[in-house]
């Protein structure tokens, strides 16, 4: 889906802290498709997922906060939203900066980006994931005592198919890509709670 020719103007520039190379690609689509141009905003890719990885980039926080810029920061939920919620209030207070948070994959959730990447396969493209999900569950069976959630294969495996490439990096695709509704559906309601916390 390609941006509207109107270049929507934000009141502030948005700087974005997110977790890996997939939420920067995400994040980046998500603002053009949304007609933002690229100026508007900056996404810092902080390399990882734990709370201490944020926590390192405290100056630039400060900083970004005194330019006026609305920070907002994207992490994966994993298995406990609130207890993150709770450590990186407790930084916010001790940066006296206020920054915006919201945990993939919709904020309520547990799990990750690839979880939100799996709800905007468009339905065109849904029967190359029900083959992995019919792998899952055949694999499933075996064990019945093991719980087999592993979006982060799933999304490599589908991104090797409809890309015709048996490189499973992340680093092969842009968000280009994922503009492109034949392999994402970026105009996805499950979406919509990610683009108003941005635009918010």
């Amino acid at each position: 889906m390609k941006s509207d020719s109107v270049i929507r103007v934000l009141k502030k520039q948005i700087v974005c802290f997110a977790v890996g190379e997939w939420d920067v690609i995400l994040l980046k689509a998500i603002f053009v498709s949304l007609s933002i141009d690229l100026s508007q905003f900056e996404i810092v890719k902080i390399g990882g997922n734990h709370t201490k990885l944020i926590k390192a980039y405290g100056p630039r926080i400060q900083k970004a906060s005194l330019e006026g810029k609305v920070i907002k920061i994207i992490l994966d939920a994993d298995d406990d939203i609130s207890e993150k919620q709770k450590e990186l209030r407790l930084f916010s207070d001790e940066l006296k900066v206020d920054f915006d948070l919201y945990f993939l994959p919709n904020n309520e959730a547990s799990g990750c980006v690839e979880d939100l990447l799996i709800k905007i396969i468009p339905d065109q493209n849904k029967s190359i994931d029900n083959c992995f999900e019919a792998y899952l569950n055949c694999i499933s069976e075996l064990d019945k005592k093991v719980v087999y959630n592993i979006p982060k294969p799933r999304i490599h495996a589908y991104c090797g198919i409809i890309f015709n490439s048996n490189k499973y990096s992340k680093r092969d695709y842009t968000f280009e890509d994922l503009l492109n509704e034949g392999n994402w559906n970026i105009e996805s309601p499950e979406l919509n709670k990610l683009k108003e916390f941005l635009l918010d």
